[in-house]
């Protein structure tokens, strides 16, 4: 175990990519479960809050630490093994917290790996994987720098969360350490109404709470059903339960066709019918080949001319025309190249009557064209990064604000509409951009005066108002963090954030874990 005692001012491991600034005296970089256990009972033992970080890439600032000690997952990612599970037909691989998402990827595309420290069962599932055809972790965020464990903590899902779903549904087991027991969670092996037994609780009943919208995509707060799996308290819970050392992951066939399209808008007034058009089509080729259906506005266009210069892998892309208003970009994930003809004859044969120009379209069939296409998708959220960073040199006290909220199907249109219009009315350079076929868009308001960043977070509560009161969610997929607190508090009821302080308090009664991070 390494262990940082000097703590620098403003050091890195005191803020994640929200810049919130955090304290702490001592970092544990740990390497497995038995070292976490023996962190969290000493801390425990000494009443010292413990703040828990995967790779910092989160933008809520749930791992920045307010005081105690940092447990930093960054060392623990290693790949412990996999098997292939006959009941379910599909291969899980076991990994570390730490390990990376872009690394897991790495192997699953070349199948290499050190197997000197895999049981017999691993070595007979990876014998079996390498001969096998491809597969894949289908949870895409775009910050693939991201560790596996930070993404089971916020529920993570990407834009092909429009096909997948989020990363909940991919998890199969996990092990996690409380300051006082280790839990080993199959998913099927308890209940959430376990918990009495597993904590020897005096007939005690369990709390409940508001349940998650399962219409749209929602991770405010923590996950309920009346007869839920003990593991799905557990993921989207941001750490406030304990550690998540270990992770059982579901892997699926990869398809044999992936492939996208950049759509170029003429005008925006018929977006969502366009979006609408292809979410509600009956067709088995548009319910399971689209794969994402993402938005970029007329400013993340400028804004990727903008930095060719900055960003040398954006001069693989063509200079795009000033004059369009947006950009929406859809990925195919099918059986044949036949099923792909098929179904882009269908979505580009009437594109003009939705706003859609016919003559500029950026296909990407071959693997280096596809990634392209990618790269566009990756880098719109990291020049915003950059500008934001330009502007804290005039003034270190402004940041982005960046919303992640989420809409029913009939508010998309409502909704857009009243962002460009506060958006105007606030005279704030913004940044549009996210996953519009699940009605979520990452607004970005990039104010240049600390004046315009008091007036960017007032016109963000009123969002977060006006979309809690038509059904929607003040977080899709980032979670709430330290930063978002307020507007959960404007989602839920207090007796439900009550219900889940319970909860915490029932598996962590001296609230030392993550402190300020989902709860107060």
């Amino acid at each position: 175990m390494r262990v940082i005692n000097d703590i620098k001012p403003g050091c890195d491991y005191l803020k994640d990519e929200s810049q919130l600034i955090g304290n702490a005296d001592k970092i544990y970089f740990c390497h497995n479960t038995n070292e976490i256990e023996e962190v969290l009972s000493n801390c425990y033992k000494n009443n010292t809050p413990i703040t828990i970080q995967g790779a910092l890439t989160g933008i809520c600032g749930g791992a920045v630490p307010l005081n105690g000690v940092v447990i930093n997952l960054s060392e623990m990612n290693n790949i412990l093994g996999m098997n292939y599970n006959t009941e379910l037909e599909k291969y899980i691989i076991k990994v570390q917290s730490g390990l990376l998402l872009k690394d897991l990827n790495h192997f699953l595309k070349s199948k290499k790996i050190d197997i000197s420290n895999f049981d017999e069962e691993s070595i007979k599932g990876y014998n079996k994987f390498i001969k096998d055809s491809s597969f894949m972790f289908p949870t895409d965020p775009t910050e693939t720098l991201a560790s596996i464990g930070g993404m089971v903590a916020c529920d993570a899902s990407g834009a092909c969360s429009y096909k997948y779903g989020s990363i909940r549904k991919y998890i199969q087991g996990l092990t996690l350490v409380t300051p006082t027991m280790k839990l080993n969670i199959e998913r099927g092996k308890y209940k959430y109404s376990d918990l009495e037994h597993i904590l020897k609780l005096d007939g005690s009943s369990l709390p409940k709470w508001q349940a998650q919208n399962q219409d749209i995509k929602d991770v405010a707060g923590l996950y309920y059903d009346d007869n839920m799996d003990l593991i799905d308290l557990i993921i989207g819970g941001e750490g406030i339960f304990g550690v998540i050392t270990e992770i059982e992951l579901i892997l699926i066939e990869e398809p044999k066709v992936q492939a996208g399209v950049m759509l170029f808008l003429n005008e925006e007034n018929e977006l969502a019918k366009f979006v609408d058009k292809l979410r509600n089509n009956e067709s088995k080729l548009f319910n399971s080949g689209i794969a994402a259906i993402e938005y970029f506005d007329s400013n993340s266009l400028k804004l990727l001319n903008r930095f060719r210069e900055v960003n040398q892998a954006l001069k693989k892309l063509p200079i795009i025309q000033d004059e369009f208003y947006g950009s929406l970009y859809l990925e195919f994930h099918l059986d044949s190249s036949d099923e792909l003809d098929e179904l882009l004859m269908d979505i580009l044969e009437d594109m003009n009557e939705y706003g859609i120009n016919e003559k500029h379209q950026w296909l990407g069939i071959e693997s280096s064209d596809f990634e392209k296409l990618k790269l566009f998708r990756h880098a719109v959220p990291e020049c915003v990064n950059i500008l934001i960073a330009s502007n804290k040199q005039i003034d270190s006290r402004l940041n982005k604000l960046g919303t992640d909220m989420s809409v029913p199907n009939d508010q998309l249109l409502n909704t857009l509409l009243m962002y460009q219009k506060d958006i105007e009315e606030l005279d704030v350079s913004s940044v549009i951009f996210g996953h519009i076929g699940d009605n979520h868009l990452h607004v970005n308001l990039l104010p240049n005066t600390y004046r315009k960043l008091v007036d960017s977070k007032k016109v963000i509560i009123n969002w977060a108002n006006y979309i809690t009161s038509c059904g929607g969610s003040v977080t899709a997929e980032h979670g709430i963090g330290k930063l978002k607190k307020e507007l959960l508090k404007l989602m839920l009821k207090e007796e439900d954030i009550n219900s889940m302080r319970k909860i915490k308090g029932i598996i962590e009664p001296k609230g030392l874990l993550n402190q300020g991070t989902l709860l107060d």
